[in-house]
């Protein structure tokens, strides 16, 4: 069977404990009539699942990463043998996320554009989907805010059907780079910001490419941004 993907961290910035960043898992081949296995299940936290090697054809794809967790997109099965062979493309990484809180105390209004991209969960939290700007109001000298970044993560890779020594299946993508403050595991937390009242712009990385059945490699994912903290993409899956 195809390897899993590796698990993400969880972090409850919005209340409840959500998990990001899972990595994809493996696709797989047959190397003979009537062997079978399955596809790497997809990390927690986002991951694609990784393609089988039984037709249809939905089944030998990668599966893409979760949109907004930085889930890495599950890489191409090969369907092989008997003939005709199936090269599944591999999936797209998923996007990232920023989400901001700030203390229920500090008697502040977070806000965000466009509207699209950003969406207020009460007055002290506000998660960006897409990149946008960050409004503070009423901050006074300044408020103490907590933060989550993810990055995009990668796409994977495809399976490349030829002679038989030389076959192979779609390697997973990366999941997306995670760092915050506050929430989530100890290890990774980071120190939050003081931000004063303005105007903050946020990038909110995109999910990489899955590799096609013409190619090989997926495309990295795509960095998020806020203020100095920068997540780096999860890396594009290749074929192995």
């Amino acid at each position: 069977n195809g390897g899993a993907g590796g698990a993400g961290a969880p972090n409850a910035i919005l209340g409840s404990a959500t998990t990001y960043a899972g990595g994809g898992g493996g696709g797989i081949r047959l190397n003979a009539p009537g062997s079978a296995g399955t596809g790497g299940a997809g990390g927690a936290g986002g991951g694609g699942a990784g393609g089988n090697a039984v037709l249809p054809t939905c089944n030998v794809n990668g599966t893409a990463g979760t949109a907004n967790t930085g889930g890495g997109g599950g890489g191409g099965g090969l369907k092989n043998p008997p003939a005709p062979e199936y090269p599944g493309p591999g999936g797209a990484g998923g996007s990232g996320i920023v989400i901001a809180r700030a203390p229920t105390s500090a008697g502040v209004v977070l806000g965000g554009n466009p509207g699209c991209a950003a969406e207020v969960v009460g007055e002290n939290i506000i998660k960006f989907t897409s990149s946008g700007n960050l409004t503070v109001l009423d901050s006074g000298c300044g408020v103490s805010a907590n933060y989550l970044v993810v990055a995009g993560g990668g796409g994977a890779g495809t399976a490349t059907p030829s002679q038989p020594s030389t076959r192979r299946v779609g390697g997973a993508g990366g999941a997306g780079g995670y760092r915050s403050s506050g929430f989530g595991p100890s290890p990774l937390r980071g120190t939050g910001f003081t931000l004063g009242a303005g105007k903050y712009s946020i990038t909110v990385g995109a999910g990489g490419a899955g590799a096609p059945g013409t190619s090989s490699t997926g495309s990295r994912g795509s960095e998020s941004t806020f203020l100095s903290i920068t997540s780096t993409g999860g890396g594009g899956g290749k074929t192995s």
